[in-house]
């Protein structure tokens, strides 16, 4: 028996060295670009989301969910200049349960035109605070509905958008509190929550995957988006000019938003039916499992993209999405980052993989981008070959 466990043990093994020597045939060859890696320390727990650069891009700021605190680090030298946690929320330690503690710990963060950095928490009995962390004061504290798990800060800082007690969506003013703006839903619940550059637009995901898009100007519905057959709606994001949505869904779609046209069809990579059946076959010998047992789901569906960012010119999105490598056994796929030109719909360039990827976001002068997962990291993606 032992020998038996042994002998298996060896197999699996060597078909794992076998397996990461063929990733870049089966899921294209990795491109090494310059970074920065910053966040990782042998003390962090890592779990980045919610980055965003500084508007003199010197500065980079994410959240680290675990930790429960906003970071912000200076891009020219890696360091750590800042980090920052509400009184109320230093004696609750580390979030190790999600599901018992997820409305505890920061949840959105934008920098201000003059470079203030303004971060949203949801706090103990349910309050949301909203803090100037360069100031180091809270600037308004405000009441959610029970069970909510969407917030979000307009890109200068100067809204929160947030389910509110009465089940509206609540768009808050945060420099003149007085002025609130309320969306209604219809009875749902939004699960993801945007608000476009030029505070003109909210966008909306609610938890059936349809989406809502509303003027702020008016406070009405200006176009509901219905759950697509493929999947639901994943995550939306505007366009600098506030002209463009990126969607998510199984594949990337940009449309236009007045008038409403489709622009851009952007297909999320597929496995191959002989990298399907490598990975079934690997999946297969390596768990020494009965013939009958089947392999992870994800070796047959095509995962849906993630966040996807508009460069500030808004000649090119950037679109996180998943890789083919043996962790598709454990149905944890590695992600990746493509770039597109909106210009020709050509890849412009592919990056990033494998790594879990939560966020991205591109720097002011549009050369750089940011990724946030297990670290934040600052890529010159430019300098990367696109994949063919």
């Amino acid at each position: 028996m032992i020998l038996k466990t042994a002998w298996k043990t060896r197999v699996r093994q060597a078909l794992r060295l076998v397996g990461l020597l063929a990733i870049p045939f089966l899921a294209g060859c990795c491109v090494t670009l310059p970074r920065q890696k910053l966040g990782v320390r042998p003390d962090a727990m890592p779990d980045y989301h919610q980055v965003v650069f500084s508007p003199d891009g010197r500065s980079v700021a994410a959240i680290n969910a675990p930790a429960r605190m906003v970071l912000v680090f200076d891009t020219t030298n890696t360091m750590e200049t800042a980090r920052f946690q509400p009184a109320t929320l230093q004696c609750a330690g580390p979030r190790f349960s999600f599901s018992s503690t997820r409305r505890l710990g920061p949840e959105a963060v934008a920098f201000t035109p003059d470079q203030r950095l303004i971060a949203a928490f949801w706090l103990p009995h349910q309050q949301i605070g909203i803090w100037d962390v360069t100031r180091a004061e809270c600037i308004i504290q405000l009441p959610y509905r029970a069970g909510s798990i969407a917030l979000a800060l307009s890109p200068d800082g100067s809204r929160a958008a947030y389910e509110a007690v009465a089940g509206q969506v609540a768009v808050q003013g945060l420099s003149d509190t007085n002025t609130t703006v309320f969306c209604p839903l219809d009875g749902q619940r939004p699960e993801f929550l945007t608000i476009s550059p030029d505070n003109r637009w909210l966008a909306a995901i609610d938890r059936g995957g349809a989406a809502w898009i509303w003027d702020l100007r008016t406070g009405l519905l200006w176009r509901k988006i219905p759950r697509p057959p493929t999947g639901p709606i994943t995550s939306l994001a505007f366009s600098g000019d506030s002209t463009m949505v990126a969607r998510s869904e199984k594949n990337l779609q940009i449309w236009r938003l007045d008038p409403w046209e489709q622009l851009h069809f952007f297909e999320s990579p597929r496995l191959t039916g002989g990298t399907r059946v490598v990975g079934s076959t690997l999946n297969f010998l390596s768990s020494g499992k009965d013939a009958d047992s089947s392999p992870p789901a994800a070796l047959y569906n095509v995962p849906p993209t993630g966040r996807a960012v508009f460069s500030p010119d808004n000649r090119c999105v950037a679109v996180i999405n998943c890789a083919f490598t043996l962790n598709y056994m454990e149905d944890k796929p590695d992600m990746g980052v493509r770039v597109y030109s909106l210009e020709t719909g050509q890849l412009l360039s592919d990056f990033a993989w494998p790594d879990l990827i939560n966020d991205l976001a591109f720097s002011p002068d549009g050369t750089r981008i940011a990724t946030g997962g297990t670290g934040v990291e600052v890529w010159d993606w430019r300098n990367g070959a696109a994949a063919h």
